[in-house]
């Protein structure tokens, strides 16, 4: 464990991982805070997991193909950039967004996303050496347990406490790091 640790390439993009993990739980319970405090709908509501999903169903052979041709690095970065703009582009609206603008963002961070997560997963064996390769992919898992967990800790309270900006200017800044 130490020594993959001291693998600088692999603690960033697992860094990076577990910031855009968190930036995407927390993101995605406020869309089901605010989709359910603008609508008062619980099928509204239940439309923000469907937008979330559908673009792994639709895209994911797509992703995969993408990832396998181009730089991962590249993929990564230029998906983080694309996060970037998003959220940049959602901070004048954060406060007053209809859910159809809801539904739009969720649906386009997971597009992203579904970019995103196979260039990761196939950036690893390049990172570590392959005898460190199931705990890097177990430290990644750890990422998305702790995103599930600590994001929505995080997202709600906020939310709650600040409104939906400042919840755009958070996860704008852990993307940023990414």
């Amino acid at each position: 464990m130490r020594s993959i640790l001291a693998n600088r390439a692999f603690v960033l993009l697992w860094c990076a991982g577990l910031f855009s993990q968190l930036t995407w739980w927390m993101l995605h319970t406020a869309m089901l805070v605010l989709v359910f405090e603008r609508t008062g709908s619980a099928f509204g509501t239940g439309l923000i997991p469907v937008f979330s999903a559908l673009p792994t169903v639709l895209l994911g052979a797509l992703a995969g193909r993408i990832v396998d041709a181009y730089d991962r690095r590249r993929v990564m970065q230029r998906g983080a950039l694309v996060l970037v703009a998003l959220l940049l582009a959602a901070l004048p609206f954060a406060d007053a967004a209809p859910a159809l603008g809801l539904y739009a963002f969720i649906a386009v961070q997971s597009a992203v996303m579904t970019v995103m997560t196979p260039a990761e997963n196939a950036l690893l064996p390049a990172l570590v050496e392959s005898a460190q390769l199931k705990t890097a992919n177990a430290l990644n898992v750890l990422n998305d347990g702790i995103g599930r967990i600590v994001g929505p800790a995080i997202g709600a309270p906020l939310l709650v406490a600040f409104g939906p900006r400042a919840l755009v200017v958070v996860s704008l800044g852990l993307t940023a790091v990414t």
